[in-house]
């Protein structure tokens, strides 16, 4: 077991800006396939739920709005502390790569408004902003 994980090579490097969604997405889908961990319907099940859980709690505090990157970066977060959870890997084996302070913040329109949220917000009647 140990030769085989040696001759996999060394995991995949989070050395790069985590608010880079595309890249942040391979890492975290990279990452769990270098342990064997990888299950694409299991994840996309984590990743539904962390986003309507989110919206639900942004809608509860009043926003009308947030940043994509906001959004997006706290959907994976969540997302990769449920499927730690339920596939019971180590925590410590398995934390999530990149400081607090690296998190994009909330209103951060760089990479637009968060259409997920505007959607969901959307199909529950309410009016989002446009702008």
């Amino acid at each position: 077991m140990a030769e085989e994980e040696a001759n996999r090579g060394p995991p995949p490097s989070p050395n790069f800006n985590p608010v880079d969604r595309e890249t942040r997405k391979r890492f975290i889908k990279e990452r769990f396939e270098h342990a064997r961990q990888w299950n694409i319907l299991q994840w996309e099940f984590f990743h539904k739920t962390a986003e309507y859980e989110l919206c639900v709690k942004l809608h509860n505090a009043d926003f009308e709005w947030v940043g994509a990157a906001f959004f997006d970066y706290l959907v994976d977060f969540a997302s990769w502390a449920g499927y730690i959870e339920d596939r019971k890997l180590d925590h410590d084996q398995f934390c999530w790569p990149w400081a607090r302070d690296m998190q994009p913040k909330l209103e951060d329109e760089s990479g637009g408004r968060s259409q997920t949220f505007k959607a969901w917000l959307e199909a529950g009647g309410i009016s989002a902003p446009t702008s």
